[in-house]
């Protein structure tokens, strides 16, 4: 392992840096929310099922035919998820992991 002191946000492909993409896919899922706000119960929680949550993080997450999708997002995001309901805590999480996420979007949008 090699151990480099540079900012993981500030890392590029050559085209995007980490910040960045991590900005596309925040806004992306709220879009994404937004427009589904009447199909798959999207919602926004500062807090998880069992009341833990993240500084200066919240959870936002909806519930695809093919299962749960969530995503932990900075609190300058929250400004974007007005029309998004919220809910005290979120709700049981299903274990899912990051390739659940892709593979259940995928999944969906095959079906659709």
């Amino acid at each position: 392992m090699i151990n480099i002191d540079v900012d993981p946000a500030k890392v590029s492909d050559g085209y995007h840096t980490f910040e960045e993409l991590y900005d596309h896919r925040s806004m992306l899922m709220i879009a994404l929310m937004v427009a589904m706000k009447g199909r798959f119960h999207p919602y926004k929680t500062r807090h998880h099922n069992d009341g833990s949550s993240y500084p200066g993080m919240f959870m936002v997450g909806m519930k695809l035919p093919e299962g749960q999708i969530s995503y932990h997002l900075e609190d300058r995001y929250w400004k974007y998820c007005e029309d998004i309901p919220e809910r005290e805590n979120g709700p049981l999480f299903d274990g899912h992991t990051s390739a659940d996420v892709i593979n259940r979007l995928g999944a969906w949008i095959q079906s659709e």
